[in-house]
């Protein structure tokens, strides 16, 4: 949502496709019907499409709806997710010539859209609409790829060669590696990150053919929604502060620490964890050093969901400290806002991180990241051996329980030194990691797109 509102307000026309999913209300919303039955092509047949629309902040939001593909429950994780996504990036892109609204540039995110830039220069390519429409292709996960059978080749269209360096054989079809292949441009979200996926180590199979693409390939870090994510004015949490009034943040703590059932303790630091519960994000790492994090005097929460072996180390875990840590088990921004107000410190031990939004948002709060030097963290997170000038969290090199629990007892030293803690929380919140810069920064690479495509 932050990215194309920035934009816009750069004063650029800006319109974003959406798939409809069932949860999204379309009458609460107050959108509008566009298209009616939309013949999006599927191989050699047609699926209907309904799309919608709306404007917000400047932006033109146009959903894509089709009872068969589209209106789940759930997001992704069904078998025919390939079906799913070839289907609303048909309907997208046959909807943009229904409606004449004829694109500069089409920003694609991820496998999900990594085939419109190919279906661009084989499909569509004598389309006289699309001429001189550039694509730029976001790698937000290099880890999550899209990987179908041949069955796909015949439903997306079998018109399209594999990329150079295909790691899955002709008869198969990645929807990362064509996106990767066929875009105008590359770029991810750290330049940290952008520099690691050219390696084996984070390449995910696709270090080849990304230093084939290496030169039109960068990095523009994420940001965050300085309007939503402001201890000053933010609604959800008990006490609202600032950076002149940081003495207030306590306050946040001591609720934080009654809503999670841990002792009312002002004096113990309490760390936690806002993130997905998966292996990329290092969780485990968590599970495994709580009993030395607590002798330490620290208390923890976890707020989030994911993989449910991670899911049940971390319940057992917690429940096995009453009063010193507690795991919800649960998808709750409302909460998650809370925590991020009330913690000391964000514990962020992943095994690789594009960017990374939960040290972005932590430090606005006045929350000080422990980080594991990779991709995003490692750009954003300086350690407080660099100086107090500078500094603005703790780092830690291996993934290892000793590097992690070292960085931990490193920071809630720290915290038993008020004036010091009080420094490094005022350095955190000063950071700027609005989305206005990245959004120049993005303007700067759509320009430079436009310029070598219509320049040949």
């Amino acid at each position: 949502a932050a990215l194309p509102k920035h934009i816009a307000k750069l004063g650029h026309e800006v319109c974003v496709f959406v798939p409809k999913y069932r949860h999204i209300d379309l009458r609460q919303l107050d959108a509008a019907t566009e298209i009616e039955r939309l013949p999006a092509p599927m191989g050699k047949s047609t699926e209907p499409a309904w799309v919608y629309s709306l404007r917000l902040d400047g932006v033109r939001v146009f959903f894509v709806a089709g009872e068969r593909y589209v209106e789940r429950d759930g997001i992704y994780g069904y078998v025919d997710d390939g079906r799913r996504f070839v289907f609303t990036c048909r309907a997208a892109l046959e909807a943009l010539k229904f409606l004449d609204w004829q694109p500069d540039v089409i920003h694609c995110h991820d496998w999900h859209s990594g085939l419109i830039p190919n279906w661009l220069r084989t499909i569509y390519r004598g389309d006289p609409f699309f001429a001189d429409t550039g694509t730029l292709f976001t790698i937000h996960n290099l880890a999550y790829q899209g990987a179908f059978g041949p069955d796909m080749l015949e439903l997306a269209g079998r018109a399209f060669p594999p990329p150079p360096r295909y790691p899955h054989g002709a008869e198969a079809i990645n929807f990362m590696a064509r996106g990767i292949a066929f875009a105008d441009k590359l770029n991810t979200v750290s330049q940290r990150y952008a520099d690691e996926i050219l390696t084996p180590e984070y390449g995910e199979g696709l270090d080849g053919l990304l230093n084939q693409r290496k030169d039109d390939l960068s990095g523009i870090l994420n940001g965050i929604d300085t309007d939503v994510y402001n201890p000053a004015a933010d609604p959800k949490i008990a006490r609202n502060f600032d950076a002149s009034s940081c003495d207030l943040k306590p306050e946040n703590k001591l609720a934080l620490q009654s809503e999670a059932g841990l002792e009312q303790r002002p004096d113990k630091p309490l760390a936690a964890v806002v993130a997905r519960l998966t292996h990329q994000k290092g969780v485990d790492l968590v599970a495994h050093t709580l009993p030395a994090l607590t002798r330490l005097g620290g208390q923890l929460v976890v707020l989030g969901v994911g993989d449910s072996d991670i899911e049940d180390k971390l319940a057992r875990a917690a429940n096995a400290r009453p009063g010193a840590a507690r795991a919800f088990i649960r998808f709750d921004t409302k909460l998650a806002q809370r925590v991020y107000a009330g913690a000391d410190v964000l514990l962020a031990p992943s095994r690789f991180e594009p960017c990374g939004l939960t040290q972005l948002i932590a430090m606005r709060y006045g929350t000080v990241p422990v980080v594991r030097a990779t991709g995003g963290l490692a750009e954003t997170v300086v350690d407080v051996s660099a100086g107090a000038n500078r500094a603005t969290g703790f780092r830690f090199d291996k993934f290892d329980p000793l590097d992690f629990i070292a960085a931990v007892a490193r920071a809630f030293e720290l915290y038993r030194r008020p004036a010091d803690w009080r420094s490094l929380m005022l350095k955190c919140m000063a950071q700027d990691f609005s989305w206005s810069h990245a959004a120049n920064k993005y303007r700067e690479l759509y320009v430079k797109l436009i310029e070598e495509k219509r320049s040949g």
